[in-house]
């Protein structure tokens, strides 16, 4: 047989198929499992995410493995639209479908999306650009190579406009890589998508590149490069998450709970009679206190900026209940969820210590976090 249709997808080549035949017969392990052969598996994806870095100017944790193009493209169009209710993409007229079929899917959520105009070589108008965008623009995606009449889009040109109105680009690259060289940096794109069948690989892998936070596409077990965990390096060894990468964003978070306590105390605490001084003050000072001390108490916990620390009280006669609420703000790279808990958690830890000598069946409960904003996960509440 004679194959002539390359540019639809390719054969694997040999190399290719002895290199993965050691993980199919072999090494077969759970790569995200601690024991050895997992381990070795988990260092094998590693490699290969660093090899894949290395050829497009980046660094190995700005790469996340997907089942292919689609995916790439599907996750990151709902990245750009993350925790936004509308706003506008802007795409060439001439996409891959992975990326019109998405679109249509977006128009219908209610987002607006602009189609740029191109030449009759396939080239994209520039000026339309520049006309298509508005103060709502969330992403601009532009594949780089056309997958039908092999155009080469002026992408540079595309992210430079971009920069100006502090627009993210993405880029299908499904049929440019391994063909023209990719330089993310040079090309100026926050997203890139590749998938393996286009270069002689396996049918089912690709990948994304982007600098920026992803929320899962797919909820379920452990997501790629260990969403949902990520304290264990590949190896298997305890480590701190690393978050150089990130953005430094506002962040918020308020953590609520309570002591119920005995009748002589909720009185004492109240009046202010309590033998060993003005409780809720004190409680106050040592929440603020465990705030800041947060990333010494809990392990893997980064040290954080705190902008701002608020703990109050309320108590609730009714209930012989004392409810305790402390809201934490910061601007950083990671949230400060644990902080408000670890808060909350002190602050009445230390009206059981300051009243435990007049009864000690007092009852902390119910410790929870109430509200966050800020980050990947963007703003949830959690209503009790």
């Amino acid at each position: 047989m004679l194959y002539l249709d390359n540019a639809a997808t390719t054969p694997m080549s040999l190399p290719v198929c002895k290199a993965m035949w050691q993980y199919m017969i072999n090494d077969y392990g759970n790569p995200s499992s601690i024991y050895e052969c997992g381990r070795n598996n988990k260092r094998a994806v590693e490699e290969a995410r660093a090899n894949i870095a290395g050829l497009i100017g980046t660094e190995a944790d700005n790469i996340y493995f997907t089942s292919g193009g689609t995916e790439s493209d599907n996750w990151a169009l709902e990245a750009a639209v993350a925790g936004k209710h509308s706003g506008t993409i802007i795409v060439s007229g001439i996409e891959h479908p992975a990326i019109l079929n998405k679109c249509r899917d977006l128009e219908k959520r209610g987002y607006n999306i602009e189609y740029l105009r191109c030449t009759s070589d396939g080239i994209i108008d520039i000026e339309d650009l520049r006309r298509k965008i508005k103060d709502d623009t969330l992403l601009i995606s532009v594949m780089l190579v056309n997958n039908e009449i092999g155009t080469i889009q002026p992408l540079m040109q595309v992210s430079a406009v971009a920069s100006e109105y502090g627009i993210p680009v993405h880029t299908d690259a499904v049929a440019a890589f391994g063909h023209i060289d990719i330089d993310v940096h040079k090309l100026g794109v926050s997203m890139l998508s590749v998938s393996a069948h286009k270069i002689c690989g396996p049918k089912g892998v690709g990948f994304l590149y982007t600098d920026r936070e992803l929320e899962p596409l797919i909820y379920g077990g452990g997501q790629e490069k260990n969403m949902e965990l990520t304290h264990f390096d590949k190896d298997g060894n305890a480590r701190m998450v690393d978050v150089t990468s990130k953005n430094d964003t506002h962040r918020k978070a308020i953590a609520k709970g309570k002591i119920k306590v005995s009748r002589e105390i909720f009185d004492a605490v109240v009046n202010g009679t309590v033998q060993k001084g003005d409780v809720l003050t004190t409680a106050t000072i040592a929440g603020i206190m465990a705030v800041k001390k947060t990333w010494e108490l809990i392990p893997m916990c980064h040290a954080i900026p705190i902008g701002s620390c608020n703990i109050t009280f309320n108590p609730i006669e009714e209930e012989l209940e004392i409810h305790c609420t402390c809201e934490v703000k910061t601007y950083a790279k990671t949230g400060v969820e644990m902080e408000a808990l670890t808060g909350v958690s002190v602050a009445l830890l230390t009206i059981y210590d300051m009243c435990k000598s007049m009864d000690k069946n007092m009852e902390l409960c119910q410790i929870h976090l109430a509200e966050k904003n800020g980050g990947k996960s963007g703003h949830v509440v959690n209503e009790r």
